[in-house]
């Protein structure tokens, strides 16, 4: 919306339009609360009180600092001395406090709340909930860490054999490195007269089958033939389906 040259940039807005933007606000599936510049609770939505506990008429008035850790006021206050200038931050990972005293993960944008005249008035901090996204990014760090440090050679493929990853300790067993291997073809380690074993390998995975222990001969870097014991399972996105 544009107004006359020299208005303020709430002067056009009327009282339906302040009553229309509060409704959003309040219905938002996201947290959203604001706060003075000096730290104290002016608005809390209804998902606010989903997220942390906490009604509105238990928070209205009291220090935003009550629902972040003791050792996080000090970051707390830098952010706020930052916003009070009019700047704004965007995505911020920090944690705040339910009202059972439980941590909760969240990423924070920030923006200052301006009067008719401009002036910063105060803070508005939309909030989501990022604990499982944090837990399910420690969980895939946690297990990439194992299959890095496997005594066991352990590499993945697609569905058509070409290697995607490929550890130390496949490079140590085979003698090509990560480098040498992604983006080739599995075949490249399977000696030419057992080609067959990775079309029925595939199939078995294909249909969500696993392959335990099945003990056959591969080929490594330098032509040498080794004997191998191999465990094949299919790995599946987020919505179930077989993607190597």
């Amino acid at each position: 919306m544009h107004g006359m040259p020299g208005a303020s940039p709430m002067a056009h807005v009327s009282d339906h339009d302040t009553a229309h933007l509060a409704a959003i606000v309040a219905s938002s599936a996201d947290a959203i609360l604001s706060t003075t510049t000096d730290g104290s609770i002016r608005s809390w939505n209804a998902a606010c009180e989903r997220m942390l506990g906490y009604s509105a008429t238990e928070m209205i008035g009291r220090p935003v600092a009550d629902i972040i850790p003791a050792e996080l006021h000090e970051q707390a206050r830098d952010i706020r001395a930052r916003i009070a200038t009019g700047e704004s931050v965007e995505s911020f990972e920090t944690v705040l406090l339910s009202k059972q005293g439980r941590p909760i993960e969240v990423s924070i944008t920030y923006s200052p709340v301006r009067n008719p005249q401009a002036a910063v008035v105060g803070i508005s901090a939309i909030i989501r909930d990022v604990t499982l996204t944090k837990k399910a990014e420690r969980g895939a760090a946690m297990l990439a860490a194992i299959v890095a440090s496997s005594s066991d050679g352990v590499v993945s493929k697609t569905l058509d054999g070409t290697i995607t990853s490929w550890n130390k300790s496949a490079e140590r067993i085979f003698g090509f490195s990560e480098e040498e291997m992604i983006n080739r073809s599995i075949r490249t380690i399977i000696p030419l007269e057992r080609q067959a074993e990775e079309d029925r390998i595939l199939a078995t995975v294909v249909s969500g089958e696993i392959i335990d222990n099945f003990e056959t001969i591969r080929l490594r870097k330098d032509g040498a033939l080794i004997d191998v014991s191999v465990t094949v399972s299919p790995v599946r996105d987020s919505h179930g389906r077989i993607i190597g």
